[in-house]
């Protein structure tokens, strides 16, 4: 699966995050009491430098160029990792031609952290997208327990630090009227990019609204006017899987070291079958990255299944026909 010289790896560097997103997988809402609650054993485990330096070894460099590194996880924050900065610097030293990549909520470290963060990304090809779900008023109303004065004031000092950054803009109903405002402040501050993202994540409930308590006060989450849900509810599956790990050959590494080819198969919601052939050998802290990349059993009972029986997530995900993992729902300026 991983035969080519290029590479690309999506990285979840810990469990451990700031925030308490609604519609986050590490978060639920408990059905007797309605209160946004942060699930059990999180918070617990991150890769350390020592961890990153031994699953990216030499031979792993000799063996790929690795074009990409992409810190954005299922359930954490990458800011959240205290060796963020060694790791990336390791990147750096191995490959200086290597695209660094960071999604974060913005509302961890302080702003000398966030110079330091910018003066380093500066000397190579990077962007940091900072989750901005609207404006004072609104932000906080999905990105929960982040302050938005302080999420600014961290990308300001990233920004001035020599970083290149981006405004990554969740719409829903209650802050879909800002877009225009915060895309002028985002210019004004000197972003690179401004994007909004009309998330699909209501295709998953009954319902295009999400009510929840949180400190004692109720809110709803509703989805914007744009309303993508409806037609991913009623899509048809084709069965026919273009996967997009293989397209960009890319793969992912999770917290505790497990190789995955993306970052939906490491969710291990659904996957019973497919991840039965998941195992120690997967490990990248107890096995050779480069082995389990050129001569795993699992990546080649993954590419069998799509002709037989895919998996839940390849065809969620990954099914030609109305697959949502295209950028149809990002939309760049």
């Amino acid at each position: 699966m991983y035969s080519k010289k290029t590479i690309k790896v999506h990285v979840e560097l810990s469990n451990i995050c700031n925030a308490i997103c609604p519609q986050c997988l590490r978060n639920y809402i408990d059905k007797n009491t309605g209160e946004l609650s942060v699930r059990d054993a999180l918070n617990t485990h991150e890769l350390t430098i020592e961890d990153y330096r031994q699953i990216f070894d030499n031979e792993f460099f000799r063996t790929f160029h690795l074009k990409r590194v992409n810190f954005c996880g299922n359930i954490s924050d990458p800011i959240a990792s205290r060796d963020l900065q060694e790791i990336v610097e390791h990147h750096i030293i191995n490959n200086p031609n290597t695209q660094i990549k960071v999604a974060t909520n913005g509302g961890l470290k302080s702003n000398g952290w966030w110079r330091e963060f910018g003066d380093l990304l500066s000397h190579v090809k990077h962007l940091v997208s900072f989750g901005i779900d609207g404006l004072e008023d609104t932000h906080s109303r999905y990105r929960v327990n982040t302050n938005y004065n302080k999420v600014i004031s961290n990308a300001t000092a990233f920004i001035e630090g020599g970083g290149k950054a981006a405004w990554q803009f969740l719409e829903f109903k209650h802050n879909e009227h800002q877009i225009s405002e915060a895309r002028a402040l985002a210019k004004e501050l000197g972003f690179e990019e401004f994007k909004h993202i009309v998330t699909p994540r209501f295709a998953n409930r009954k319902t295009n609204k999400l009510a929840y308590t949180f400190r004692g006060e109720t809110f709803v989450l509703e989805e914007s006017s744009k309303s993508v849900s409806t037609g991913l509810k009623s899509s048809v599956k084709s069965g026919h899987i273009l996967c997009k790990a293989l397209d960009d050959h890319e793969f992912f590494l999770d917290h505790d070291g497990s190789v995955y080819p993306c970052c939906w198969v490491a969710q291990r919601k659904h996957d019973h079958e497919l991840l039965q052939y998941h195992d120690n050998r997967m490990n990248a802290i107890e096995n050779n990255l480069t082995g389990i990349l050129t001569n795993s059993f699992f990546f080649d009972k993954l590419e069998e299944s799509w002709d037989t029986k895919p998996s839940y997530s390849c065809i969620k995900f990954c099914d030609d026909e109305n697959n949502s993992r295209k950028d149809k729902y990002v939309f760049r300026e």
